[in-house]
């Protein structure tokens, strides 16, 4: 370096004589310590040196040759040299000289032109990234990037890291450079790169700039044009004992964004990248450092997003004797939590087909879950626990042939209890949609939940709620099902005004919840005792069903109401409603088939 650097002087010489003076104080420096760059930088002469020489830039650029240039572009690599900096570099003079140093065929003014606009765009608050790609460095920046990958086995890993962190520093909020690059297709450039380097600062400067470049739509697409690519690189680094956390935060924000898309989960699988990242989440939880444990949080997510989607889900699970997915059933028995969380969000994914259902119920997988909730510390405290659990728990009653499996591992006997404790309303939906639907199955289910006072008036309390429609419109429907399994409840049901919420699903936009209210009431009105005809009043239940029969859904909605309707005209207190309600309107709404049923309907409504 040293002999260059004077004959450089030499030439700067017949420009300034000073510049030669401080630049052989500069020289000396370099030469003693090489690695010196904060001292250089904050040496006078150095900063003098470097005005001097960008004024005479701005000034002069006609006699600014190669040699020169690299004087250039080696004090501006050095980083701010003082006050002026900014302004001297933002002259497109200056950059037109270091942009066009990028196609030097002297590798080490390469090198300085790269750091030097590295630098200027990591400092700018201004206009120079434009600057830059006004004055062809895009392109210049492409082709270098490219010869480097289409020779690899020449180009040093110096090399690599220096234009690379250029390439990320240049691409952060420069929109125009960015649309060069993807219309170059720059993807295919980076992927190559990436291919077995062991370089961690390569590999953060590649990925952080492939994170930039795909924040747009193109940049997206071309992204999961090279899913599989990227997908085996995450497989090899995730599989590596350790990596800095700014490496693996940055893998794990590629594969996200791959995983965004399903073909993109499905590919992460295959490459083995879950696979090996379940692995390595395994070994990094007894590191308790906050570092770790971000990096755990943030795995544990991607895992669970890739077992989102419905391919990559079946390929993880095989049957119930996937690698990966025994892992994840573990850890439903693991002290850390975010593995029992992951674990568990996991097994509901796992649980959205009735055959894998049944087989994570002779896994005694819903055992596994009430014992969390039984034993886990803080779990009335922990609302992200609570939900993994009770999602979990709800898609797997979402199986018929898995009801009876659930009810005899005690699913209704530990969660009912938990009724008075459970405060969060997401949570209280998954909830009382699982026992919903247990309760839909199976009599017993309802049996067992129409003999719990409390567990009622805490559904019926649910059922009136105004800030969360969800959770009323589910504990709403439980009510329904409770009532049509088991009339031993209704009693309670009404003398808490259950009667109403049912009644309210009438209302509803959902048909399906037309229904099932219809049921819920027929089997009311079908009580011999008629004591519940005075509440059918309180809750003007008769305008709410000739409402629904008027404007059917189905068939079945219109024959349901027709039936509750004859129910009705047993009661005298009823009665004398019906008598003063005009029924053309459901004679004119009825499907042809029901005619004849209908008209035998109303004849004996009239009659009574």
């Amino acid at each position: 370096i040293q002999p260059n650097l004077f004959v450089m002087a030499q030439e700067l010489s017949m420009l300034d004589q000073d510049i030669v003076k401080d630049l052989n104080v500069i020289i000396a420096k370099k030469v003693s310590d090489p690695l010196a760059v904060e001292e250089l930088s904050s040496c006078e002469s150095l900063k003098e040196f470097g005005i001097r020489l960008y004024n005479l830039v701005l000034e002069k650029p006609d006699v600014l040759n190669d040699s020169l240039s690299e004087i250039a572009c080696k004090v501006a690599s050095l980083g701010p040299l003082g006050p002026n900096y900014q302004e001297c570099c933002a002259d497109p003079n200056l950059i037109s000289v270091l942009v066009k140093s990028l196609s030097n065929k002297d590798t080490e003014t390469q090198k300085q032109a790269c750091r030097a606009l590295g630098n200027l765009c990591y400092d700018d608050e201004g206009s120079i990234r434009l600057k830059i790609h006004e004055s062809g460095g895009t392109e210049a920046l492409y082709k270098l990037l490219k010869s480097f990958m289409e020779c690899k086995e020449n180009v040093s890993i110096e090399q690599l890291k220096i234009a690379s962190g250029f390439l990320m520093n240049y691409v952060l909020g420069c929109e125009e450079a960015v649309t060069a690059f993807l219309q170059d297709d720059i993807v295919k450039v980076l992927v190559m790169l990436l291919q077995d380097t062991d370089d961690e600062t390569l590999v953060y400067h590649i990925l952080t700039a492939v994170s930039c470049i795909n924040d747009s739509d193109a940049g997206q697409a071309q992204l999961l044009k090279y899913r599989n690519e990227f997908s085996s690189f995450l497989g090899t680094v995730f599989g590596k004992k350790n990596d800095p956390d700014d490496v693996l935060d940055s893998c794990l924000e590629l594969a996200v964004k791959i995983s965004e898309d399903d073909d993109g989960k499905v590919s992460l699988v295959i490459a083995g990248a879950c696979e090996q990242l379940i692995k390595k989440l395994q070994s990094s939880v007894s590191d308790s450092s906050s570092e770790i444990n971000s990096f755990v949080r943030q795995a544990c997510d991607l895992i669970v997003l890739v077992t989102s989607g419905d391919e990559s889900m079946e390929l993880l699970f095989q049957d119930g004797q996937g690698p990966a997915y025994l892992t994840l059933r573990q850890w439903l028995l693991s002290r850390n939590e975010n593995l029992l969380v992951a674990g568990t969000l996991s097994m509901g994914n796992f649980a959205r087909k009735d055959k894998n259902c049944e087989i994570l119920v002779k896994q005694d997988v819903p055992k596994y879950l009430l014992s969390i909730l039984q034993n886990s510390d803080g779990i009335l405290n922990d609302i992200r626990l609570q939900h993994a659990v009770f999602s979990t728990l709800r898609n797997l009653a979402v199986a018929t042939s898995c009801s009876n499996g659930l009810i005899e591992a005690g699913v209704l006997d530990v969660t009912i209890p938990l009724a008075s404790v459970i405060k969060s309303y997401p949570v209280v939906f998954k909830y009382i949609g699982m026992i919903r639907i247990l309760c839909s199955h199976k009599d017993l289910a309802c049996a067992t939940v129409g003999k719990n006072e409390a567990f009622i008036k805490q559904i019926i309390s649910w059922a009136n709620v105004g800030d969360f429609h969800g959770v009323k419109e589910e504990s709403s429907r439980c009510i329904a099902e409770v009532m049509r399994h088991s009339k031993d409840s209704i009693p309670e049901i009404i003398k808490n005004d259950g009667l109403q919420p049912v009644t309210e699903m009438l209302t509803s936009v959902h048909g399906i919840m037309h229904l099932e209210a219809l049921r819920a009431l027929h089997v009311v009105a079908s009580v011999p005792d008629n004591s519940f005809a005075k509440a059918f009043l309180s809750v003007d239940v008769l305008k709410k069903v000739l409402d629904v029969v008027s404007k059917p859904e189905n068939d079945v909605v219109y024959n349901h109401g027709l039936q509750f309707l004859k129910l009705l005209g047993k009661y005298k207190e009823t009665k004398s409603l019906l008598q003063d309600e005009s029924f053309e309107s459901l004679l004119e709404n009825c499907p042809s088939a029901l005619q004849k049923d209908v008209k035998h309907i109303l004849e004996e409504l009239m009659e009574n």
